[in-house]
């Protein structure tokens, strides 16, 4: 257990954590280390929109959509890396990520069919407005998989360690002594 002089790490802490454990798909993640993740990445995000405005307001032009899809790229294998961790923690199959494609999937088939005036669905750079009938079924599945891997990365992991590695809510790493908390008053931010 933590001593009276540790504090578990802060959101930003976690999420940031996610960046340096890019190539890490190996152990396990908290729910909290996706929550921080999303938190870091939209104001990453809205730093970038600035960042564009700023350039505009001097006379550089640049295209946003290439920029903020490039960044939205670049962000897709911490994210990828993250979930499968993720999932590890509840001991399950990384193999559900593949629900993600299949939602995508989804919606280029939906781009495919005729279009119609109704909601629009997007994937990446794709865009559907699908019309009656096929393109509901499509939109329906698609919704379906995002929920259903929405419900799989948030349900709790399993308590204790499991076949992935320990437990990483735990303060103690049963295997090796090591804390996992921050000293009251340690920077959380990573060393330069």
């Amino acid at each position: 257990m933590a001593g009276e002089g540790y504090r578990k790490p802060s959101l930003g802490h976690l999420g940031l954590k996610a960046y340096r454990d890019t190539f890490r798909f190996h152990g396990r993640s908290t729910r909290s280390e996706v929550v921080g993740f999303w938190i870091v990445s939209m104001l990453l995000g809205i730093l970038l929109l600035v960042g564009i405005w700023i350039a505009a307001a001097f006379g550089i032009e640049l295209n946003e959509h290439t920029v903020l899809d490039s960044a939205r790229y670049l962000l897709y294998l911490p994210l990828v890396a993250l979930l499968v961790r993720r999932l590890r923690d509840a001991d399950r199959s990384p193999l559900w990520l593949l629900l993600y494609p299949a939602a995508g999937l989804s919606i280029i088939a939906a781009s495919l069919l005729p279009q119609g005036d109704g909601f629009t669905l997007s994937f990446f750079t794709i865009t559907a407005r699908p019309a009656e009938g096929w393109g509901y079924l499509l939109a329906i599945s698609s919704s379906v998989c995002m929920v259903l891997l929405l419900v799989l990365i948030f349900l709790p992991g399993t308590t204790g360690p499991n076949r992935h590695g320990p437990d990483p809510r735990s303060d103690e790493d049963s295997t090796s002594g090591t804390s996992h908390a921050l000293p009251t008053g340690a920077d959380p931010s990573p060393a330069e």
